[in-house]
């Protein structure tokens, strides 16, 4: 946690990505605001990303212009989930559900430096208290915001709403399944 009281959870969703990953960590341990705590969730994967990603496995501490910024970095191997990246992503979610912010990173994708402080302020525009955000965060800076509140409002809980997008994930991987093959599904 920063001195502005704000943590933030970073799941990294990992897929066959041994070629990409080490690169995507040392961007996130690079950042102006590096994330408190990063959960590197492999899924489905045959190729050594958990070996190459478990290299960066442990505390760090990062120096910065802002002064020095600890992290720890987790890696975890769920095997063969039919979730796919849905899977991986609601892992991760259960695993950072107490922070303030979460940013996701696909295991292929750099981010620039300030990502992950660009993400915070786009999430939580007005300061601690004021809502919990999470953050889809892509190459090149991108980053995609969205705030909840800290009770269950009328979408229903964080819980509720991440296993409803890990659902709509999980249509959508089938849909686009049944879609590039050219006679459906064949069981």
């Amino acid at each position: 946690m920063t001195d502005t009281g704000r943590t933030i959870g970073c799941v990294v969703a990992a897929h066959e990505d041994e070629r990409s990953i080490a690169d995507v960590l040392t961007a996130l341990l690079a950042q102006t605001r590096v994330p408190d705590v990063i959960h590197v969730v492999v899924e489905n994967s045959s190729d050594d990303t958990v070996g190459v990603a478990s290299r960066f496995a442990g505390p760090h501490l990062v120096a910065s212009d802002s002064g020095p910024q600890f992290t720890e970095v987790f890696v975890h191997d769920i095997g063969a989930d039919p979730g796919r990246r849905a899977g991986a992503l609601q892992y991760g979610f259960s695993l950072a559900e107490g922070h303030d912010v979460l940013v996701c990173v696909e295991g292929d994708e750099v981010v620039d430096p300030d990502t992950v402080e660009r993400a915070l302020r786009r999430a939580m525009p007005h300061g601690p208290g004021n809502g919990r955000g999470h953050v889809h965060a892509h190459a090149g800076g991108h980053a995609h915001a969205r705030t909840r509140s800290h009770g269950h409002g009328r979408h229903g809980s964080w819980g509720q709403r991440v296993a409803w997008l890990t659902l709509l994930a999980a249509a959508i991987s089938v849909f686009s399944t049944l879609v590039r093959r050219p006679h459906g599904l064949k069981v």
